[in-house]
């Protein structure tokens, strides 16, 4: 059984809230008990994935000498057993692609799946400021956390077009997508729906009323979609959005605070985290 939690890109900290202050009613601030750096080995270390799974915790992230090249990004994974001793698991690269932004999830068929972007700079590394050129979505798979497939482009979704995280539900996958290229002056968020995590179609235009970016999706009990969007407009706000099946029809609402790399939970009682 594996259970996906938020975790932020916070240069190797794990962040321990009290289970008395997610579980307390009505909405307040979950209580800070611990922050502890777990991994430092490589110049820049950020945008994290977190992970339980069969007995383990799994956290994914990008190691760089910078947020952009420099070196070429790859993907590390790094287990632990009780929180506190980790040890490196993988290390995901692939020559020529900068890898970045991993995410973490089990998939329907049972196994480990990382969800990363692949981009692509003018000459090579290690120039510092290389030209961003392009970039398109990757996916890697494994049975063990530990043996990796080889990073392969997702199908279906197009150059310059980010897939930041994928949510399973009911054996589909679903994904928020964002244009890397500025549409009518914003970027515009699509949603996907895939079988395998490799294949994607489209499988609605939300109508996002703002510029949009980074997103993640989940699901209630009674299957309505939520998500929370990275705004990129002035106030840099981000935005909820939910709707029932089949999806269609999409109500929006400000969330009043930024909300960079966002991700949440659905507690057992509905309450969002």
């Amino acid at each position: 059984m594996s259970q996906s939690i938020p975790a932020r890109a916070l240069l190797g900290c794990l962040l321990l809230v009290s289970a008395a202050a997610l579980a307390a009613d009505g909405p307040r601030p979950a209580e800070l008990i611990e922050s502890r750096k777990i991994w430092d080995a490589a110049p820049h270390s950020a945008f994290t994935g977190l992970i339980r799974h069969d007995g383990s915790w799994l956290c994914v992230f990008r190691e760089g000498s910078a947020h952009i090249p420099g070196n070429d990004g790859k993907i590390r994974v790094i287990r632990s057993t009780d929180g506190q001793k980790w040890e490196s698991a993988a290390l995901i690269a692939e020559q020529g692609v900068d890898l970045r932004d991993p995410k973490i999830c089990l998939a329907s068929d049972g196994r480990l799946m990382i969800v990363m972007g692949g981009s692509f700079y003018a000459g090579h590394e290690p120039t510092p400021n290389r030209a961003y050129q392009s970039a398109h979505s990757r996916v890697s798979f494994s049975k063990d956390g530990v043996t990796w497939s080889a990073p392969q482009p997702v199908e279906g979704i197009g150059d310059a077009h980010w897939l930041w995280r994928v949510t399973w539900h009911k054996g589909t996958g679903y994904g928020a997508v964002y244009s890397a290229a500025k549409e009518e002056r914003r970027t515009v968020l699509t949603l996907w729906k895939t079988a395998d995590g490799v294949k994607y179609e489209l499988l609605v235009n939300p109508a996002a009323p703002i510029s949009a970016s980074e997103a993640t999706i989940r699901f209630l009990a009674d299957d309505t979609m939520v998500v929370l969007v990275r705004g990129e407009g002035k106030d840099r706000d981000g935005w909820i959005g939910h709707s029932k099946p089949p999806y269609d029809k999409w109500d929006w609402h400000d969330g009043g605070r930024p909300a960079h790399g966002p991700d949440f939970l659905v507690l057992p009682d509905g309450q969002m985290f």
